[in-house]
């Protein structure tokens, strides 16, 4: 006979007859000694995060005493109650509604909630709710970990709107005062009397260098906001350096330095920048190398290339940096600390944008410094060139191209030799940003995805090219030190994940993955071209097909004939209007040569000729087959097929 589970006095529930074996609210595990469940207890008691336990259904069992405290309620009121009674009406059915389809398949879920205290106040967490599987399997209970952060919120409103008053009622009047002032000393309003015009040069160099503080206090803010935007675009390196010192040689001057440029390229050469932010960095490293240069001195400008790389240098011949600080000169807010250099005013934060700027635009930068000699920095930029990206696809049509994307440049340079060994053509981008740029500019045949990049991470990189349909079947593996637990809180399924790696990387492995995701040769799947234009099928014939099949897919004629130019199929769908054609189109090329007859199936809602029946398999009609009777006849084709050896 079952006995009714009673509430222990300090809060959990136990079986009947006392076994702490369950432990806390009838988890079962391991079994315990009393010290260690009392210690277990007296760690959630006093955990200051809220703690809640419900069973599968979502009632609950039991609450720590932050729970009470955050929310103003009692044990005795909640337990046996649904979390529903914090509903504060903020979230819609929606909102809730994908919170449980995430638990309830076995998925952690985390994100933020408003929810409404006993005394109807409203209040924001931070929550994660982790799924507990009981002996067989099944989940038993939920166990919810909530973080009152409305304090935060509240301090993050008011930064931002200081932030906005910062950006748009501080610097509005300070480009006036710079511009009033630059046209006084320029003579517009008359001559000044030389003791005025030295005032106001002064305030004119004050105010440039108070607009240039409040503009690197704003890129940090968007830094760390991860707002900072970029347009990125292929140009010619040297105009934009020749553009950057045109617009900072009256700043040089200011310091009695003379900027040169020596070009050694040797011809011309491009880099994919945002032009507005590479000028940022090279202004930085200008006005850098002015303020610690000698009177009359010298600010040399150089232009080479190194490795794959082009690199602009910008040398002084100043103090140089004392080695103590070799470290940390990158870091916001650090400054040489030193008598004859304090007084060269600047916020400390110019090298630090700099460097997440050069990040962002897949480059990097770096220094060298004799004390008593000078300092070298460097930015070094990926050489872009036109025939690696669109040209590309007609000269290596026959060998599928894999964008790597990761951004430890050592692992990149492995993964992308290992491939090109497999037999690949291959891209690098090292963080999303670039990811996105080539994306646009090239077609691929799978990703090859780091999940830990800055700015913005490898899930919700998917999660937004997934949202544009040429991207939507996309094959992704991930190669990551994160990758299981990547696996674990979105599940492979919903982002449509090939294989999920974990570093250090199986290469055999990665090798088979990608020819699974390009060719459908490995681990017994096929490769299915799909030529449908209506994204609800396509959506639901992948789906369905899975377990057995990459499906490519192609939404006009056109791309039908570019996918079956790069690549093989073992099975061919066909719509017959597309926007731009029939599909019966594509037959004559899946005829072509001696090779391999390629089974295609139709699937239309138009009438097909009997003359065009004979060099298909199978013809169905939409309105009068269901997606699932098509699937189920793709399958058999595809075991006819395999067990005749490919012949028909």
């Amino acid at each position: 006979m079952t006995q009714k589970k009673k509430k222990h006095p300090s809060g959990p529930v136990y079986n009947g007859a006392g076994d702490p074996g369950n432990g806390i609210a009838g988890l079962r595990g391991p079994k315990q000694t009393e010290e260690q469940l009392k210690l277990l207890l007296k760690v959630v008691e006093s955990a200051a995060n809220s703690l809640l336990i419900t069973d599968a259904d979502g009632v609950i069992q039991w609450v720590n005493p932050a729970f009470c405290e955050i929310t103003g309620y009692t044990t005795g009121e909640v337990v046996g109650r649904k979390p529903s009674i914090l509903k504060s009406g903020k979230q819609d059915a929606a909102f809730y509604r994908s919170l449980w389809e995430t638990i309830r398949s076995g998925k952690v879920w985390h994100g933020e909630i408003v929810n409404r205290r006993k005394d109807d106040t409203l209040y924001i967490e931070e929550m994660t709710i982790t799924p507990v599987r009981d002996d067989a399997g099944q989940i038993s209970h939920y166990i919810a970990v909530k973080q009152d952060i409305t304090e935060r919120k509240r301090i993050e409103k008011i930064k931002n709107e200081f932030i906005s008053i910062v950006s748009h009622e501080l610097r509005t009047p300070l480009t006036s005062i710079r511009g009033s002032l630059g046209l006084m000393t320029g003579g517009v309003a008359g001559e000044l009397p030389p003791q005025a015009k030295r005032l106001a040069e002064i305030a004119l160099r004050n105010s440039e260098r108070l607009i240039r503080l409040v503009n690197d206090m704003l890129d940090v803010e968007k830094i760390n906001a991860g707002k900072m935007s970029f347009s990125m675009h292929p140009h010619e390196i040297a105009p934009l350096v020749e553009h950057a010192l045109e617009v900072n040689r009256s700043y040089g001057e200011q310091h009695g330095v003379e900027f040169v440029i020596e070009d050694r390229l040797g011809g011309k050469a491009s880099v994919q920048v945002d032009s507005d932010r590479f000028e940022q960095v090279i202004t930085n490293l200008l006005s850098n190398a002015a303020k610690f240069s000698p009177p009359q001195g010298k600010v040399t400008v150089s232009l080479g290339r190194l490795n794959g790389y082009v690199r602009v240098s910008i040398a002084d011949r100043g103090q140089g940096i004392p080695e103590e600080f070799h470290g940390k000169i990158f870091d916001a807010f650090v400054q040489v600390d030193s008598s004859d250099t304090r007084g060269k005013g600047g916020s400390g934060l110019g090298l630090a944008i700099s460097r997440t700027i050069v990040e962002r635009l897949g480059g990097e930068i770096s220094f060298e410094s004799i004390p008593g000699e000078g300092s070298t920095f460097h930015v070094d930029l990926p050489e872009w060139r036109k025939s690696s990206l669109a040209g590309q696809v007609e000269k290596d049509f026959g060998k599928p191209r894999i964008l790597i994307c990761e951004d430890d440049r050592s692992v990149a340079a492995v993964i992308n030799t290992m491939l090109k060994k497999g037999g690949f053509d291959t891209d690098i981008s090292y963080n999303a940003s670039q990811a996105k740029q080539l994306l646009a500019e090239q077609r691929y045949d799978a990703l090859v995805l780091d999940l830990v990049m800055p700015y913005q991470d490898g899930i919700s990189l998917v999660r937004e090219i997934r949202e544009d349909h040429q991207f939507h079947y996309l094959p992704v593996i991930v190669v990551s030190a994160k990758a299981e637990e990547g696996r674990d809180i979105l599940g492979g399924s919903v982002l449509g994940v090939v294989d999920w790696i974990e570093k250090p990387i199986d290469f055999s492995r990665l090798i088979d993955s990608v020819k699974l995701a390009t060719y459908g040769s490995v681990a017994g799947k096929v490769r299915i071209l799909h030529v449908e234009d209506d994204m609800g099928i396509i959506d639901l014939t992948t789906d369905m097909l899975k377990d057995i099949a990459i499906v490519s897919v192609a939404t006009t004629v056109r791309e039908g004939f570019k996918r079956l130019e790069k690549g093989t199929f073992d099975l061919v769908i066909l719509d017959l209007v597309l926007a731009d054609g029939s599909g019966l189109e594509l037959l004559p090329l899946l005829r072509a040569g001696s090779g391999k007859r390629v089974p295609v199936v139709i699937f239309t809602g138009y009438e097909i000729a009997e003359e065009n029946m004979k060099d298909v398999a199978a013809v169905f009609y939409k309105g009068h087959t269901s997606a699932q009777d098509l699937v189920a006849a793709i399958r058999s084709l595809i075991k006819i097929e395999s067990a005749s050896g490919g012949e028909k």
